[in-house]
């Protein structure tokens, strides 16, 4: 299973960390699209989800349901899980730490609550925030980071390029 303090690479814990749920898929779809525009706006030599992509979710335009789960530090929003569930499974579309909270708490965090609460998670280990540019063996050596990652909190590779996590069984894919 996953260890929160990595030999090597120690992570800064940031004391003030607080993490929650959107009350509804309208503030889900807001808090989404409100941080990957700050991203965009603070980090404008990386690649960020299109305004089209995340305009999908928009439960008033589509018949969407997105669950966001979000770190806050003081009252700004540092890292994002978003999603939507499909029967008992939750399909995780976005999972997103400002690059100035990388490497803390936070994405432990946002993932712990996620497990916290679902029996089933599926997430696309799909890097989100490269640099402009970025030749497709980085983009290929990035993926196999994140599912590296993923395989730390007790993800299983499964079908259609996904990653799997199970409650009481992570061996299980679906």
């Amino acid at each position: 299973m996953f260890s929160q303090e990595n030999e090597s690479n120690k992570e800064r814990v940031i004391p003030d960390l607080v993490v929650q749920t959107a009350a509804s898929p309208g503030e889900s779809y807001k808090i989404c699209a409100d941080f990957i525009e700050k991203m965009r706006t603070r980090y404008p030599k990386r690649n960020y989800l299109l305004k089209g992509i995340i305009d999908n979710l928009d439960p008033d335009k589509h018949p969407r349901t997105p669950i966001s789960y979000f770190g806050k530090v003081k009252e700004e929003i540092v890292g994002i899980i978003v999603g939507e569930k499909e029967g008992d499974v939750f399909n995780g579309y976005i999972f997103l730490v400002d690059q100035k909270y990388q490497n803390t708490n936070v994405a432990v965090s946002l993932m712990r609550s996620l497990q916290a609460d679902e029996s089933t998670i599926k997430l696309v280990p799909a890097p989100i925030g490269m640099r402009k540019y970025t030749s497709p063996e980085q983009r290929e050596h990035l993926t196999r980071a994140l599912e590296r990652y993923y395989k730390r909190f007790g993800f299983v590779p499964s079908s259609n390029h996904t990653m799997v996590w199970h409650r009481g069984n992570p061996k299980k894919n679906v």
